[in-house]
Protein backbone atom coordinates (compact mmCIF):
# COMPACT_ATOMS: atom_id res chain seq x y z
CA UNK A 1 0.00 0.00 0.00
CA UNK A 2 1.58 3.38 -0.80
CA UNK A 3 0.19 5.66 1.62
CA UNK A 4 1.32 2.80 4.28
CA UNK A 5 4.76 2.86 3.32
CA UNK A 6 4.70 6.60 2.78
CA UNK A 7 4.68 6.50 -1.14
CA UNK A 8 2.70 9.13 -2.87
CA UNK A 9 1.69 9.02 -6.84
CA UNK A 10 3.00 12.36 -7.54
CA UNK A 11 6.44 10.64 -6.68
CA UNK A 12 6.04 7.32 -8.87
CA UNK A 13 7.18 7.25 -12.53
CA UNK A 14 4.04 6.46 -14.74
CA UNK A 15 2.69 7.67 -17.68
CA UNK A 16 -1.00 7.59 -19.52
CA UNK A 17 -1.97 5.74 -22.23
CA UNK A 18 -5.06 7.12 -24.22
CA UNK A 19 -5.99 3.90 -25.69
CA UNK A 20 -9.08 3.39 -28.66
CA UNK A 21 -8.57 6.45 -30.33
CA UNK A 22 -10.16 4.71 -32.91
CA UNK A 23 -13.67 4.40 -31.67
CA UNK A 24 -16.13 7.04 -33.25
CA UNK A 25 -17.27 9.47 -30.07
CA UNK A 26 -14.31 9.25 -28.05
CA UNK A 27 -13.47 12.21 -26.02
CA UNK A 28 -10.82 14.46 -26.80
CA UNK A 29 -6.96 14.52 -25.62
CA UNK A 30 -7.34 18.23 -24.05
CA UNK A 31 -10.70 17.05 -22.13
CA UNK A 32 -8.82 13.70 -21.22
CA UNK A 33 -5.95 15.49 -19.95
CA UNK A 34 -8.08 18.10 -17.73
CA UNK A 35 -10.05 15.03 -16.07
CA UNK A 36 -6.68 12.62 -15.45
CA UNK A 37 -3.54 13.79 -16.08
CA UNK A 38 -3.36 16.28 -12.74
CA UNK A 39 0.26 15.51 -12.42
CA UNK A 40 1.31 16.35 -15.96
CA UNK A 41 3.29 13.25 -16.16
CA UNK A 42 3.93 12.57 -20.37
CA UNK A 43 1.06 11.07 -22.04
CA UNK A 44 0.33 8.78 -25.40
CA UNK A 45 -2.33 8.60 -27.83
CA UNK A 46 -2.77 4.59 -28.98
CA UNK A 47 -5.02 2.43 -31.23
CA UNK A 48 -3.62 -0.88 -29.43
CA UNK A 49 -5.05 -3.45 -31.92
CA UNK A 50 -2.78 -2.06 -34.77
CA UNK A 51 0.07 -1.33 -32.28
CA UNK A 52 -0.06 2.35 -32.47
CA UNK A 53 1.36 4.45 -29.90
CA UNK A 54 1.86 1.07 -27.83
CA UNK A 55 6.15 0.51 -27.93
CA UNK A 56 6.23 4.55 -27.65
CA UNK A 57 3.87 3.74 -24.51
CA UNK A 58 6.25 1.35 -22.92
CA UNK A 59 9.86 2.85 -23.55
CA UNK A 60 8.70 5.94 -21.57
CA UNK A 61 7.54 3.86 -19.20
CA UNK A 62 10.87 1.39 -19.09
CA UNK A 63 12.91 5.26 -19.32
CA UNK A 64 11.20 6.74 -15.90
CA UNK A 65 11.61 3.85 -13.88
CA UNK A 66 14.99 3.45 -14.59
CA UNK A 67 15.14 7.27 -13.89
CA UNK A 68 13.45 6.71 -10.84
CA UNK A 69 15.56 3.84 -9.79
CA UNK A 70 18.88 5.61 -10.30
CA UNK A 71 17.60 8.38 -8.15
CA UNK A 72 17.15 6.11 -5.57
CA UNK A 73 21.05 4.75 -5.71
Amino acid sequence: NLKEDNHSLENFPWVIQYNKRDLPGVESIDELQKRLNFFNVPYFEAIAVRGDGVFDTLKAVINAVVKNVQNQL
